[in-house]
């Protein structure tokens, strides 16, 4: 999936989904749309047939069979969320069609949901794609618009780029390399700004994420330890100045953070503050 145009190296990531490609801040749940996990676009989906978006291993599986986590072998770590709160479905309306460790090509069946099943339950089927890790030193770009699983890019991971503000239209010739019409893209993390050409970084919501601080440190370990290790250590810096290795390795993984927003609520009020020092490890 990588493709070499005037020396930016650009890796797609294909749609897991067929349907419309969205901006994640269009997610109804702050955890995905102040990307507190990762960056990346949401999908809303027309079927439930979801396909791995890019050459890699399964990393990940929920044990409720709702969320997917992949890694490439250039190091690029994937999250695909099937739908919010799915996790209270306990498994029901998913079919795993794969096993941890496995390897995948970009296109092939990942898992199956009933649609059907979802919306009659009026679950929200909004599908966040997020890029967890693997981004030191490259940029990214999102696409929206309609896509089909398997085919269409809804990010590019440029590596490699001259630093001369040519990142977005690099990605827009990798997002249809046949010449097709592309859709609308917007730059995210480290990515060149149009207007000015100057590489910009998102911001992390502090305050949002100083109440999701005790959580991370008494999640249950309902993943295992080896899943996709984004910069989580750093956000237990946030949390407290000691965290242990055995709270290290419960917060590896991205997936299993996911649960550890439902107690936010419980947990804020005993929550320590963030020190300017964290802050600056963290930036």
């Amino acid at each position: 999936m990588n493709k070499n145009t005037d020396g930016c190296i650009g890796i797609r990531i294909l749609s897991p989904l067929t349907g419309t490609a969205v901006p994640l801040e269009e997610v109804p749940d702050p955890v995905f749309s102040q990307k507190i996990i990762g960056d990346g676009v949401a999908i809303l989906p027309q079927d439930g047939n979801l396909v791995s978006p890019i050459d890699a291993e399964v990393v990940s599986i929920a044990e409720t069979l709702h969320a997917y986590g992949l890694r490439s072998e250039n190091g690029i770590e994937v999250m695909i969320h099937f739908g919010l709160e799915t996790v209270a479905l306990k498994g029901e309306c998913f079919q795993c069609c794969v096993k941890v460790g496995d390897k995948v090509k970009a296109g092939e069946l990942l898992a199956k949901a009933d649609l059907k099943a979802l919306e009659e339950k009026q679950v929200n089927t909004i599908t966040p794609v997020l890029i967890c890790g693997g981004m030191e030193g490259r940029s990214m770009n999102a696409f929206t618009g309609p896509v089909k699983a398997g085919t269409d890019a809804v990010i590019t991971v440029l590596d490699h780029c001259p630093p001369d503000g040519t990142a977005e239209a690099e990605t827009a010739a990798l997002q249809n390399p046949d010449g097709a019409p592309a859709a609308n893209a917007s730059s995210l993390t480290d990515t060149a700004d149009r207007k000015t050409g100057k590489t910009r970084k998102s911001l992390i919501n502090f305050d949002f994420l100083q109440k999701l601080g005790k959580v991370l440190m008494t999640v249950i370990a309902v993943m295992p330890a080896a899943g996709l290790m984004i910069s989580v250590g750093k956000l237990i810096q946030m949390a407290a100045s000691r965290p242990s290795t055995d709270q290290k390795q419960m917060c590896s993984n991205p997936i299993s953070m996911i649960y550890c927003k439902q107690a936010a609520a419980t947990y804020a009020p005993q929550l320590p503050s963030v020190t300017e020092n964290h802050r600056r490890q963290v930036i």
